[in-house]
């Protein structure tokens, strides 16, 4: 396989939304978990984001940065959270109910979990949104087209063959992949 180049990979600028279908025990595990890292009252056990490693060169060579230091991923201050469940409870609700975290680690954020509602995303299907880019380009959206023509492609675009094609150095962009914007 041919060498390749280094390549720049520019610092997470921003908020990253996490938007989680479902609001029980595993969704309510994560955002808690996160919520007391941030708090630094619980450590990111399990987080691959945050604690896993990755092997630069021969094992002999001992150089296994944590993946964090690597990469230069959104910090756990810029992730915000929201739900969607068919279910109103709100996240502390969910959370008691799953029965999976103990007082201590729940209670004391239990004002944070509160605020994660899953109806707070209904109704917006219309609502108009305006992104920026980083070129200075604008581009305005309903709820709805933000997610059919630019979010779940994006999503899709990196979690497919696409990716893996762009590994391996064929030239592919987004375009190839979403085409052009349309309006809904």
């Amino acid at each position: 396989m041919a060498q390749q180049s280094g390549r720049d990979i520019a610092p997470a600028r921003g908020k990253l939304g996490v938007m989680l279908v479902g609001l029980g025990a595993v969704s309510t595990t994560f955002v808690a978990g996160v919520e007391n890292v941030r708090r630094g009252t619980g450590l990111p056990i399990g987080s691959l984001s945050q604690m896993g490693t990755i092997r630069l060169g021969k094992r002999t060579e001992k150089r296994s940065p944590k993946i964090k230091e690597f990469v230069p991923l959104a910090e756990l201050n810029d992730l915000v959270f929201a739900a969607w469940d068919p279910i109103p409870d709100d996240a502390y609700g969910a959370a008691r109910k799953a029965g999976v975290l103990e007082p201590p680690h729940l209670e004391p954020i239990a004002d944070f979990l509160k605020g994660l509602k899953p109806g707070e995303i209904e109704g917006t299907e219309e609502k108009p949104i305006k992104i920026t880019f980083p070129s200075g380009a604008t581009r305005e959206f309903t709820g709805q087209s933000l997610l059919l023509t630019n979010s779940l492609p994006n999503f899709f675009f990196h979690c497919t063959a696409y990716d893996i094609l762009r590994h391996c150095g064929i030239e592919l962009g987004k375009r190839d992949f979403m085409g052009t914007p349309v309006s809904l």
